[in-house]
């Protein structure tokens, strides 16, 4: 970082405050990048302490300048005598502060670009709209960083944008010297001192002149060092009616401020990246959706196990029920969200937080998923950061998610021409925004371009992505979900009375709906002695002689709404291939017959189950029915034996 292109002055009115003195002066020391000159005065402390330590202390700064007040002052008073020395540019600096390295650079900065500029305020601790990181508080370090670590993240701000503030704050005030002499400097009226300041900045507002924030550096304040806290709240109570009577719409201008708070995105943002730096460990950062299911629950556990290890956990949503773009940090010490405008805003948060690895979990329900694409697809984004997708379900295939066509069939993946051709006919609830099924998985290729593994939970999905896309076959594994959570225990069927079906879940129509009501209309035709329990709902609702339903159910009751149902063959109708069946895992746990068509997950668990049976998905209701009851019979059988 270049020194500034000329001297400037620091002025320091010293007030009591002993203990304050050595990490001050310690750390102006040790940021002399660029040439200052300090322009101190003791303002009559009654600490006898104060006046040989600062003498000794000023030996070290050549040019300084150190004055004794013979009687109190005040700090107005101080703050004014010590300006009749000033010659350049220059600083207010609190005695009960600490600067990083390089913080003269950093905060002239917007004074050398914009002649506009009357003062400069940094980030601080405790410094009302400039306090960090929450607003309008005095806060506390950040659990084990030291002030020149928290600056450290900070001064690694790239695009540095000061913030325009209605008021300077005099913790650490840069101030133009030829506004302060236009102007004058702090009015005698606001005797030993506080609001001082907004005085003085008002009056320049009102010439013109702008006051701002450089949000890319952080001097630490302890704030108190000069008065104690009850004459400190006096003195500000008696001077804010000065001002109010000076500039009655003032403080309704503050209120709006504190009210809007324009610099919390750059404050949680930098913040972020604070909680980041004082990680143990580089965060994981997954891409999401809000929607509830299979990949949600997935999601849950995942980042609960990852926080449990002691990994923080950087949750990006694209939440269709709000519209909002939104980020949730998630770790140990603290929880922080934030919200964007557009995905590329997550790109700058990823890169700032230095992350182990992405995982893209879900991205169905996005409302603009050919920008998502363009923007992950991109070769020069996010590069050396390993990229995880997780197949939940076959978006990358088809928006249809579920592989079913316009005709509200499993497709079975037909060649592309016949997938174009279905593409404009299909009734999506999110569209994809590709023109054909071919651009979109050629958006979806670029993305798997960047991936080092595709995740996926069972071994037919493996097969239908390699299908699709045999260049990245070699980078999808085969990890099943964990059945850790369910607590089940072995359940008890009466083979001997007639065939009653269960079947578990909310049944939509890629669940089976159709067939569920194709099956109740055989049996309440043909007067046949089943019935169906539902343990679960229909959606939409469907009612039959024969049908039973439960209603939306407590998944940790499972076992015992079985036993319940008095179902002694469960079917899993779903017309799809899903990716991973939690509802099949759960039925195999409890040990009860089960049958399921000879499609994706639950056909491939059922192979290697003792009571399970695949049906062929072109059997018709009769057929199934037919079946089902020959299963019972024979499992009978067998139970007899």
């Amino acid at each position: 970082m270049p020194p500034l292109p000329a001297k400037v002055d620091v002025i320091i009115p010293v007030y009591n405050g002993f203990e304050y003195l050595e990490s001050l002066f310690d750390s102006l020391a040790q940021a002399r990048s660029s040439p200052f000159r300090l322009l101190v005065a003791n303002d009559a402390s009654p600490d006898q302490r104060i006046q040989p330590w600062l003498e000794r202390c000023l030996q070290d700064f050549p040019d300084a300048v150190l004055l004794h007040n013979d009687s109190n002052l005040g700090f107005v008073g101080t703050v004014n005598r010590l300006f009749e020395h000033v010659t350049h540019d220059f600083v207010l600096l609190n005695s009960d502060v600490q600067v990083p390295p390089f913080w003269l650079e950093r905060l002239f900065a917007p004074m050398l670009t914009n002649p506009q500029v009357a003062s400069v305020t940094p980030f601080t601790n405790a410094g009302a709209i400039c306090s960090f990181p929450y607003f309008f508080t005095d806060n506390e370090l950040p659990q084990g960083m030291q002030a020149t670590e928290v600056d450290g993240v900070l001064g690694r701000l790239a695009d540095a944008v000061a913030i325009d503030i209605p008021t300077g704050v005099g913790f650490c005030m840069a101030i133009r010297l030829e506004v302060a002499k236009r102007i004058g400097m702090f009015d005698p009226v606001f005797g030993m001192g506080y609001r001082e300041e907004n005085d003085w900045c008002q009056r320049a507002r009102l010439l013109g002149y702008r006051h701002v924030m450089v949000p890319n550096l952080f001097v630490y304040h302890k704030h108190g060092g000069s008065f104690p806290s009850q004459q400190r709240q006096a003195l500000a109570d008696r001077n804010e009616r000065i001002l109010l009577e000076r500039y009655p719409g003032l403080f309704d201008e503050y209120h709006d401020f504190i009210g809007r708070d324009p610099v919390r995105p750059v404050r949680d943002f930098l913040y972020l990246m604070v909680l980041a730096k004082q990680a143990q460990q580089p965060a994981l950062v997954v891409i999401d959706n809000v929607i509830e299911g299979g990949a949600f629950a997935y999601c849950q556990e995942l980042i609960a196990n990852t926080l449990k290890a002691g990994t923080p956990v950087l949750h990006l949503l694209d939440d269709c029920r709000t519209g909002e773009l939104r980020a949730e940090w998630k770790s140990r010490s603290a929880q922080l969200n934030l919200h964007f405008q557009d995905y590329p805003d997550w790109e700058r948060v990823i890169e700032g937080i230095q992350p182990g690895s992405i995982l893209i979990n879900n991205i169905y329900s996005y409302r603009r998923p050919m920008d998502f694409l363009h923007w992950l697809g991109n070769p020069a984004m996010l590069k050396e950061i390993p990229v995880h997708i997780a197949l939940h379900d076959f978006l990358m295939l088809c928006p249809s998610l579920f592989l079913i066509d316009s005709e509200r069939k499993y497709c079975g993946l037909p060649e592309s021409t016949i997938c174009n051709q279905c593409y404009s006919r299909l009734p999506l609830d999110f569209p994809g925004g590709a023109h054909t099924i071919t651009e979109w998985r050629m958006s979806w290729e670029k993305v798997f371009a960047r991936a080092e593994t595709l995740v996926a939970f069972s071994n037919s999905t493996r097969e239908l992505y390699a299908r699709i896309y045999p260049e990245h076959a070699t980078k999808i594994v085969v990890r099943p979900h964990s059945m850790t959570h369910f607590h089940h225990w072995a359940v008890t069927v009466d083979l001997n009375k007639p065939l009653h079906i269960g079947i578990v879940g909310t049944i939509g129509w890629q669940k089976g709906w159709n067939i569920v009501r194709q099956l109740c209309e055989v049996i309440d035709a043909q007067n046949l002695p089943y019935q169906i329990t539902v343990i679960g709902a229909m959606v939409p609702a469907f009612s039959a002689q024969c049908l039973n339903e439960t209603g939306r159910y407590d998944k940790t009751k499972l076992p015992s709404l079985i036993a319940q149902s008095g179902a002694n063959i469960f079917l899993f109708p779903s017309i799809w291939p899903e990716t991973f069946s939690y509802v099949t895992h759960e039925l195999v746990a409890c040990g009860v017959p089960l049958c399921c068509f000879d499609l994706g997950a639950p056909a491939e668990t059922l192979e290697h189950y003792a009571a399970g049976m695949v049906l062929r998905r072109d059997s018709s209701a009769l057929e199934m029915l037919t079946q089902m009851e020959q299963f019972r019979v024979r499992l009978s059988s067998r139970t007899e034996q």
